[in-house]
Order: structure tokens, then C-alpha cells, then sequence
């Protein structure tokens, strides 16, 4: 299912040019294209965490540099991910990012919609 889902993505952004990927269309969203790269910083530090042993949070400094984007808009509108919630296990979490993706997805098509 995550396979699918992270395939869906390429398919709905295709074509779209950088002032179709970066325009607001409302105060309290985020672009299209800041979505883009939130969505590829998740995957990598998910892959970091479950399949590097790395604890959360503790990657080298410049992997947190290229991929700051696990907050969105003004200091983040996203959901905390450092797991403070309880116990999990690798398939909550990679389920947890199929999810995450299919919201995000749903988003990105809604604006794609706006920005033509």
C-alpha cells in the first residue's frame, strides 16, 4: 500500500511549473511544493529511524539541513512525529506514513485544482 500511495504523488504534480508549485491559496495553507518536500523529509527520517537504528531525531546535522521540512508554515501546522504518544512498533509507524502521504495527497490535488 505504501508503494502505491508514494506512486500516486509523481502523478498529480507531473507538468506542474515552479509558479504553479509555490503560490498560497489561502493564508493558512502551505505550497504544493513545501508539501513536496515535507512529504520526502518524512520517508527519509522514517527510513533513518526503523531501518538506520537511528534514534529519532539524533541523524547528522546535515541531513536535518537538507531535509528541514518535518514542520510546515509558520513554525509547523503538522503534528509533532517524535512518537511521545506510547509505544509503537516499524509497521504502526510506516502505516502511520501511508496515511500521512494519503492526506497530504488529498491536499496537494485540492490545490493542484486552484492553481490549474
Amino acid at each position: 500500500m505504501l508503494t502505491w500511495m508514494l506512486g500516486t504523488i509523481p502523478s498529480t504534480v507531473n507538468g506542474l511549473t515552479q509558479a504553479q508549485l509555490d503560490p498560497l491559496v489561502d493564508a493558512k495553507a502551505n505550497t504544493i511544493g513545501a508539501l513536496l518536500l515535507h512529504l520526502a523529509a518524512t520517508e527519509t527520517y522514517y527510513r533513518l529511524h526503523t531501518f538506520d537504528g537511528m534514534k529519532w531525531g539524533a541523524w547528522p546535522r546535515a541531513t536535518g539541513e537538507k531535509w528541514d521540512a518535518m514542520e510546515l508554515g509558520d513554525a509547523g501546522r503538522q503534528v509533532d512525529e517524535s512518537w511521545r504518544c506510547g509505544p509503537t512498533n516499524n509497521y504502526c509507524k510506516w502505516f502511520h506514513l501511508c496515511e500521512h502521504i494519503s492526506h497530504h495527497w488529498g491536499q496537494i490535488a485540492c490545490m493542484r485544482s486552484r492553481v490549474g
